[in-house]
């Protein structure tokens, strides 16, 4: 059964996993660019987990424990910014990322009851798959 929580702190061994899985989640061609490449991403991650400036959420198989997916948000003051969200490839197209990305904002709307302005988030053009997905959102 699919299910969504967020990620706090405690959750080291689940932390790591997520930062491994980041780095297999992207196309080869632009994951260069991206700053989980770094080693010292783990630390900034965990480091973020308890920030009230961030949001981070998991998705998971509560049967067998399995990692689905995973999103990170940055709060700026009336902007959620939408720095990740990754599926794992095996089940792209199978609603996950469109689950967790609704459970995520409706969580945190209800924990810190306000409403945010808007959603922003960046993709590269090359990222076909995930430009097409954001637009259907």
């Amino acid at each position: 059964m699919f299910k969504v929580q967020r990620l706090k702190r405690g959750d080291e061994k689940l932390g790591d996993a997520i930062c491994e899985s980041l780095k297999t989640a992207y196309d080869p061609s632009i994951s260069r660019f991206f700053a989980h490449q770094d080693v010292g991403y783990k630390r900034f991650f965990h480091s973020i987990l308890d920030h009230p400036s961030y949001a981070n959420y998991y998705s998971y198989d509560s049967e067998t424990g399995e990692l689905h997916g995973f999103a990170c948000f940055q709060i700026i003051e009336e902007i959620l910014f939408l720095k990740h969200i990754v599926v794992n490839n095996r089940l792209r197209g199978s609603k996950v990322g469109t689950k967790l990305l609704s459970y995520a904002l409706k969580d945190i709307q209800k924990k810190s009851q306000r409403t945010y302005e808007l959603l922003q988030l960046h993709v590269f053009e090359k990222n076909s798959r995930a430009l097409s997905w954001y637009l259907s959102i």
